[in-house]
């Protein structure tokens, strides 16, 4: 009798039995290490802290104008309640009007934005924007004031108020542009932020709180009918002191070329500010690129030989 084929053996039984025990120091199981790359390799999620920024300058435009027409609407409130149409009734509505205008610009404005995270753009490049959306209603609310069924001045005269309002604009914005740079890594509850605000709201009262003494005293030396030069350093109190009544020059309102000089300072101070900031920050990023090259040699600009 022929031996059976190797093929044709029958193999052993498996042995019955629990399976033999798991090594513990094994490595983790693929799964683990699986989770583990996918962990890995998947993009680092971070705190976006300027999404409310993203759509900007557009939120501010739509709430300056709302403020504005909501403004509007207050002063022209009660001269409809009294049913008063001519233009001298109106005319103590329209310097309230350019009033709110002036605080918008040179208070809120600053208040707003150095409570907020600023932008990853350049700092002069969004503070210009937000002049633009600014300014651009603004005008609309300061140049019809020469109509006749409005306050009926002077076209000098508005004009006058306009560039006023613009040159404390634009110098409110330098102040801005250095406070938002020398801010932009701290905390928004940071004190530097409101020490920054309190610096922006001297500018705007300091002119009439040093003048209160004069005024108190009846010395009034340094003031005239046609020009009151405390009335001019301030954009709150330059709106009164552009459009008060001159009867007796035969116009409703009169500028002379003394407050056009304190326009012309106030933007020449406005220009040298911008100007100085422009300098100091073109210095200040030249200086941190130095540092971030001492601290990391590869950051800074290499060539490939």
């Amino acid at each position: 009798m022929s031996e059976p084929e190797p093929d044709d053996r029958v193999p052993d039984p498996v042995p019955a039995g629990p399976p033999p025990p798991i090594d513990q120091a094994t490595p983790r199981s693929r799964l683990e290490s699986a989770a583990e790359s996918a962990a890995e390799s998947a993009p680092e999620i971070t705190v976006d802290r300027w999404a409310h920024r993203r759509a900007e300058p557009r939120p501010l435009a739509l709430l300056w104008t709302i403020f504005l027409a909501l403004s509007t609407m207050i002063c022209l409130a009660s001269l409809a309640a009294r049913g008063a149409t001519s233009y001298e009734s109106y005319r103590p509505a329209a310097r309230s009007l350019l009033t709110i205008v002036a605080i918008g610009l040179t208070v809120l404005w600053p208040m707003v934005r150095l409570s907020q995270s600023p932008a990853r753009s350049p700092v002069a490049a969004w503070v210009w924007k937000d002049l633009v959306v600014l300014l651009l209603p603004a005008q609309a609310v300061i140049w019809p004031q020469v109509f006749f069924f409005l306050a009926k001045w002077p076209t000098e005269v508005v004009g006058c108020v306009s560039a006023m309002l613009s040159a404390w604009a634009i110098l409110t914005g330098a102040l801005l542009a250095w406070a938002s740079t020398l801010v932009r890594r701290e905390a928004l509850e940071s004190p530097r932020r409101a020490s920054f605000m309190l610096i922006v709201l001297a500018l705007v009262a300091v002119g009439p709180l040093l003048s209160l003494p004069f005024r108190a005293s009846g010395r009034t030396d340094t003031s005239s009918p046609a020009f009151d030069v405390w009335g001019m350093t301030s954009p709150v109190t330059a709106v009164f002191e552009l459009t008060r009544d001159r009867l007796w020059t035969g116009q409703p309102a009169r500028v002379v070329a003394a407050h056009w000089w304190a326009v012309a300072i106030v933007a020449a101070s406005a220009v040298f500010a911008w100007i100085s900031f422009g300098i100091w920050s073109r210095a200040r990023s030249g200086r941190d690129f130095l540092d971030l090259i001492a601290s990391n040699p590869r950051a800074g600009p290499h060539t490939n030989i």
